[in-house]
């Protein structure tokens, strides 16, 4: 994958959480270990965490050293794509 089709891909599973697939959520795994500040993938992660236990208090201290705006952060878990 380039970086271009890679850029695409993460901005396509930010706008549309619900199409992360269990393939996705190796590579997210892996992204995460090698780029631990790379925050998209944080958001992402998230998604898959907040899916088994909603709004968890170990999900939510995990995200908030990255966290920069509380409401899109918010409406991305609840499934609206207004993260850009």
């Amino acid at each position: 994958m380039t970086d271009h089709t890679s850029i695409k891909h993460i901005s396509s599973l930010l706008n549309s959480p619900e199409k992360i697939s269990s393939v996705d959520e190796g590579s997210i795994a892996v992204l995460k270990e090698t780029y631990p500040y790379f925050i998209p993938v944080r958001y992402i992660y998230s998604v898959e965490q907040n899916k088994d236990a909603p709004f968890s208090p170990a999900m939510l201290s995990q995200i908030r050293p990255y966290l920069g705006d509380w409401m899109k952060f918010c409406d991305l878990l609840e499934g609206k794509s207004s993260v850009q």
